[in-house]
């Protein structure tokens, strides 16, 4: 078995790291959410602001996703080329598409962090307990750059000419 390049290998445990995050945040909401019902149909009371806790830890777990997603080759992908095409230019396709993605996804963080500034700005919050919109636009930039990360780091491991393999597990 090949040893991994040094920079896959950071970003692995990173992408891994964040991923547990979000699992742990998931592992919340799912008990606030058992907690909330059982107290709303047993004594009538449910959790006040439950609804927009809940909200706004489902964007923390997608954001902690998308890397891991990418980096295990979760997001949907269509290979049209693969089964024509010459090793040779399916290699430079595929560092194409690496960038071109680098660079949508970057733009696309950088208009969510100019969204957290804009909500800042204008007190945005969330409806019960006005829980500042601020930082979950950050936290939705940070992970779209922690993809960004996996993307460059797949191209440049790409461009040397070995082979990119999905993180398993």
């Amino acid at each position: 078995m090949e040893k991994p390049d040094p920079a896959v290998a950071l970003v692995d445990r990173l992408v891994r790291l964040i991923a547990l995050l979000g699992g742990v945040v998931l592992l919340g909401l799912m008990l606030l959410t058992v907690v909330d019902v059982g107290l709303r149909y047993v004594f009538n009371a449910p959790i006040f602001g439950a609804q927009d806790v809940a909200k706004l830890g489902l964007l923390i777990v997608v954001a902690c996703s998308f890397a891991y997603g990418g980096r295990v080759g979760a997001h949907v992908a269509v290979d049209l080329l693969g089964f024509v095409a010459p090793q040779g230019l399916l290699r430079w396709t595929d560092l194409l598409v690496r960038c071109g993605a680098a660079v949508m996804l970057t733009i696309v963080a950088w208009q969510s962090y100019l969204n957290g500034l804009g909500a800042a700005e204008y007190g945005e919050a969330s409806t019960l307990l006005a829980i500042p919109f601020l930082p979950f636009y950050f936290i939705i930039a940070i992970g779209l750059l922690l993809y960004v990360v996996v993307l460059v780091v797949e191209a440049w491991v790409g461009l040397r000419g070995a082979g990119v393999r999905p993180l398993r597990g």
